[in-house]
């Protein structure tokens, strides 16, 4: 505006006033949103054309400022699309190491001394990574099923996934299979809960031990657009990390099992030890003073010999 009133107090210039416009066209353009740039352009031109009018000036600079301001906005445009593609790659980068770096922290716990605290690193891991929340259904019974879930859900009802739908239950558990349920295929009132925490999206990953599911991690997403294969392999990889937990978990409790039925055995076997050499020691020291008596009191050499033959005997089972 102030570009334009100075070309018309001055009669205007052919070359300075249209490159002054031009100056100010590219430099907009990259401030700009894109609607705001052809409202800017339109308001541009009017006044240069206004300038034109004024001043008679050529036509065709204003044509070319018409041109330039296309250029800039689709140039300014075409920027903003790599500059906001960068940056989801950049996202993207900082997601995957986040993954690797949450994985790697939990399998360093898994050389702990309980490795089912993994569990809990697992889906505080997910939950880390940006994800509305997590949860793993353990199977540990034919009717109830163990629960994790993240650190931050506290006793808060409308947070985490406390409940194991049937039909993810039956597809993951059953058939042992990556299964992805959006919102709308839960019935009414599981997609109004659901919907009720802005999450339109379950990815169920079954947890292998052996060949058997042993659980179900399960990741809710607020994404719109869903859970995407490359996101279902992330989640397989911290399945996996938590398959290995569980199976040894599994094998310290059989470790310890034994251990206690080691412990058990060497109980009885003391028990039985002492209480049998309460039970011999009792005749055998009748039988070493019986012999000390008789070798003391004998005077025959022979038999005095075969007497201190008996207590020397008797002396070393007692040390046995």
């Amino acid at each position: 505006l102030l570009t334009s009133l100075a070309g018309w107090s001055t009669g205007g210039s052919d070359a300075v006033l249209p490159l002054t416009y031009a100056v100010t066209i590219v430099f907009f353009a990259v401030l700009l949103s894109p609607r705001a740039q052809v409202v800017y352009l339109a308001f541009l031109l009017a006044c240069y054309g206004v300038v034109m009018a004024s001043s008679e000036l050529e036509p065709l600079p204003l044509v070319m400022l018409g041109v330039l301001g296309f250029l800039a906005s689709f140039l300014s445009g075409e920027l903003r699309r790599r500059i906001a593609a960068h940056e989801r790659a950049r996202i993207e980068s900082e997601r995957r190491w986040a993954v690797v770096g949450s994985v790697s922290r939990v399998a360093r716990d898994m050389a702990a001394g309980e490795p089912r605290r993994v569990l809990p690193g697992v889906v505080d891991a997910i939950v880390a990574l940006g994800y509305a929340t997590a949860a793993i259904h353990l199977a540990s019974g034919a009717s109830d099923q163990q629960v994790v879930l993240p650190g931050a859900t506290g006793a808060d009802p409308t947070r985490g996934i406390r409940t194991l739908p049937d039909a993810i239950r039956s597809r993951v558990m059953d058939e042992g299979r990556d299964v992805i349920v959006q919102a709308k295929e839960f019935d009414r009132q599981g997609a109004r809960t659901l919907r009720a925490v802005g999450i339109e999206a379950i990815a169920a990953i079954p947890i292998l031990v052996g060949e058997r599911p042993e659980g179900v991690l399960l990741v809710g997403s607020t994404d719109p657009e869903g859970i995407g294969p490359t996101e279902v392999e992330t989640f397989a990889m911290l399945a996996a990390t938590a398959s290995m937990a569980l199976g040894n978990a599994r094998r310290a409790e059989e470790a310890r099992e034994v251990a206690s039925r080691v412990a058990d055995a060497d109980r009885v076997r003391h028990d039985v030890m002492t209480r049998l050499s309460k039970e011999i020691r009792k005749p055998l020291a009748a039988v070493t003073q019986s012999s000390k008596a008789l070798r003391d009191a004998s005077e025959d050499a022979e038999r005095t010999r075969l007497l201190e033959r008996l207590v020397t005997s008797a002396n070393a089972l007692d040390v046995t």
